[in-house]
């Protein structure tokens, strides 16, 4: 990894480990001095392995806290917190859960399930009606919708 604290006059190496194979990198720094990086790699088919690091001293050195908590091909990651992050991985048939979250930076995860939702019938076709009785083309569907903070991409959880 390369990085610079002089904002870019200066680049400094730092390796991580010796994974020459990763095909899903996630980076994010909380202050100056903390940062996470998952890295996905050695895919093969639909399965992934992945590694968690974390540094306290600015990416100068980095720590390896685990792995991630399934072997399936890593779809995304965010973190919102230096502790709290979910992990998304692609669906394979009788998965109960394609969804983790952490509460402690990636040394123990829990599956997020979500309760299936009907969408009311009105507000489903609320914005074809509203085109329809103005006699205007409806307009072309979003790809993204957003629900009380929540963000739907294409009507499938952890699309990145």
């Amino acid at each position: 990894m390369l990085f610079s604290n002089d904002k870019g006059s200066n680049w400094v190496t730092s390796e991580i480990d010796t994974i020459y194979d990763a095909n899903y990198y996630y980076v994010k720094f909380f202050d100056e001095m903390t940062g996470v990086i998952v890295i996905g790699y050695g895919k093969n088919g639909s399965q992934q392995a992945s590694r968690i690091y974390t540094t306290t001293n600015g990416g100068e050195s980095w720590i390896m806290i685990g792995s991630g908590p399934a072997l399936n091909v890593l779809k995304g990651v965010v973190f919102a917190d230096a502790d709290t992050g979910f992990f998304c991985y692609n669906y394979v048939d009788g998965m109960d859960s394609n969804l983790y979250m952490t509460k402690d930076l990636g040394k123990t995860f829990s599956k997020v399930t979500l309760d299936p939702q009907e969408l009311d019938s009105t507000a489903a076709n609320a914005q074809k009606v509203t085109a329809r009785s103005r006699k205007q083309k409806p307009r072309k569907k979003q790809r993204h919708q957003n629900f009380r903070g929540v963000t739907f991409i294409k009507r499938h959880w952890c699309r990145w």
